[in-house]
């Protein structure tokens, strides 16, 4: 029997970086999808008390939840594998997620990229396909992008796969490399789920593209203020808050090496604040409970794309949350997010 646990994942700065080869912050959470499953001829595989049995090569999409598994498929039989089949049974809290929308598919980016990283972690081990963690990063993007249309880069699969626990993870989109910075005490972090409004990462990528072309240079890690005075308009604008959002990231790691926290959460402020005036992203109510956070004691808080982000003190934790909870109109859940481990495979002997 294997067992395979895929973190969540949070983007803390960069979520529209890295398209344009930017900068990213991101860290694995403690929210996870889980597989049981033993290996087999064919994938059965079951979630909620529904079954759904398909062949190995049976990779087209049909539109539910199986969508994911089968482009995982799709993608190793592109790249030359031929993995086996598996019987198992989805859970976790990522999985609740999901089944609660009612959905057939996974319209949940994080719930979907998570269980793409279960099923490829879990075939590199049943079939043997040695598939080291970015390997099975790259191919989730590549699923993503061919079976779901994802037209931009996004941080998640590489979050999902490399993190460790207790650590968040820097990601340079112009050379693929990552690395690791210690969440120092007492930072701790606290999610608020939303239904998320305003622009979205695909809404900002054409402009900034456009804007690149214009300029010249590839990369947004390339473009500084005085570069950017060339442009004017809405181009300008988006790439304006990309690069910015390049330096929040950077700067964010100098603050979590130096164990300023502080510093940390003013720059989730000043990023917050930042999208609202630049690319429209966040609602009155959103700013309300971020605006609450930071009046009662937290460091920082910031929008995301699945909600918001809160980076707080942990003596200050239960303070923060009860005067959410006394703002919160439509009674938002909010909870702890601790930086976990990424994708773990395991075998009972």
């Amino acid at each position: 029997m294997y067992q395979v646990r895929s973190p969540g994942a949070t983007v803390l700065f960069g979520s529209r970086t890295m398209d344009s080869d930017g900068y990213a912050l991101a860290m694995a959470t403690d929210r996870a999808t889980t597989i049981e499953a033993t290996p087999s001829e064919a994938v059965t595989v079951t979630a909620g008390g529904e079954t759904r049995t398909f062949a190995t090569d049976e990779t087209d999409p049909v539109g539910d939840w199986t969508d994911p598994i089968r482009g995982c498929y799709a993608v190793l039989a592109e790249r030359g594998f031929e993995p086996g089949g598996f019987e198992g049974t989805i859970d976790g809290e990522l999985y609740e997620r999901w089944a609660e929308v009612g959905d057939s598919g996974i319209g949940d980016p994080e719930a979907r990229v998570s269980l793409e990283l279960a099923v490829l972690a879990l075939l590199g081990a049943v079939s043997d396909l040695d598939l080291d963690r970015a390997d099975i990063a790259g191919l989730a993007e590549r699923v993503e992008a061919e079976f779901f249309g994802r037209e931009y880069r996004t941080p998640l699969p590489s979050a999902i796969a490399l993190s460790k626990a207790g650590s968040v993870l820097f990601l340079d989109g112009s050379s693929d490399s990552q690395a690791r910075m210690a969440v120092p005490e007492p930072l701790e972090f606290l999610a608020v789920e939303t239904d998320g409004s305003g622009t979205h990462a695909d809404d900002v990528r054409a402009s900034v593209r456009q804007a690149l072309d214009e300029l010249g240079v590839d990369s947004s890690t390339a473009v500084d203020l005085a570069t950017l005075s060339r442009l004017e308009g809405a181009d300008a604008e988006d790439l304006g808050y990309v690069v910015r959002e390049n330096a929040r990231a950077r700067q964010a790691t100098v603050a979590l090496d130096d164990g300023e926290s502080e510093r940390f959460g003013a720059l989730l402020d000043e990023a917050h604040h930042d999208a609202m005036e630049h690319i429209g992203v966040g609602t009155a109510e959103e700013s309300r409970i971020i605006e609450t956070a930071t009046e009662n004691g937290a460091y920082g808080a910031r929008t995301t794309e699945t909600g918001i982000l809160i980076a707080v003190e942990g003596a200050r934790m239960a303070a923060v949350r009860e005067a959410i909870d006394e703002v919160s109109t439509d009674g938002r859940e909010t909870i702890r997010l601790d930086p976990a481990d990424g994708v773990v495979v395991s075998e009972d002997e």
